[in-house]
């Protein structure tokens, strides 16, 4: 009897999941004239129910903007994005190290009020993950996700490309622990979306 090679079947197993997910994935974006090149372009967290997306959006943004919500002092302004993803989430984003070089090129926009910080976070989010793809889907995903308003997010995240690397590849990585766990890929390169036309 010849010994099972588990390394061969994990393998096996994950090429298997791949190829379900991009199977929904193109059942997902069947009304988007994709080329078969595109479609294995764009990202598996696209064919995700909302709440997973949204989960994600949140997750995305509050990494974004880490640096103007670690110098928020209200507890209650926070209060709803921290529920959005969960305190933990929440806390280990804030908590995340970047190094002063990093930091030093974060942005720092106000926030908004608690009734709106959510949907403002959210914003910045879908923002991120539409930068995170090649640029020629940008558009079409904004617009299948009902992301269109955040495309004009686009430019300003883009004119942060480090601190976007690093958010984007931290949301990524802790994607997983969500409550509606999104479908990423772990990072093992780093995006390098084209530039986005001013």
């Amino acid at each position: 009897m010849q010994p099972v090679d588990l390394g061969e079947d994990s393998a096996l197993t994950h090429v298997a999941a791949q190829r379900r997910a991009r199977a929904a994935l193109a059942r997902q974006l069947q009304a988007e004239p994709l080329s078969w090149q595109q479609l294995m372009l764009c990202p598996l967290w696209v064919a995700d129910p909302a709440p997973a997306r949204d989960a994600l959006s949140a997750l995305s943004g509050i990494y974004w903007l880490k640096a103007s919500l670690r110098a928020c002092i209200d507890g209650r302004q926070l209060a709803p994005l921290s529920r959005s993803v969960g305190v933990g989430l929440f806390r280990a984003a804030l908590d995340a190290p970047d190094t002063p070089e990093l930091l030093a090129r974060a942005p720092r926009p106000l926030l908004p009020p608690a009734h709106t910080i959510v949907s403002y976070v959210r914003a910045w989010g879908q923002a991120m993950l539409l930068w995170g793809c090649v640029h020629e889907l940008q558009a079409r995903l904004a617009h299948h996700l009902g992301w269109s308003a955040s495309l004009a997010l686009l430019p300003t995240v883009g004119s942060h490309p480090a601190w976007a690397q690093s958010a984007l590849e931290q949301a990524h990585a802790a994607a997983p622990a969500l409550a509606a766990p999104a479908s990423v890929t772990p990072q093992t390169e780093p995006v390098t979306p084209l530039p986005t036309p001013s």
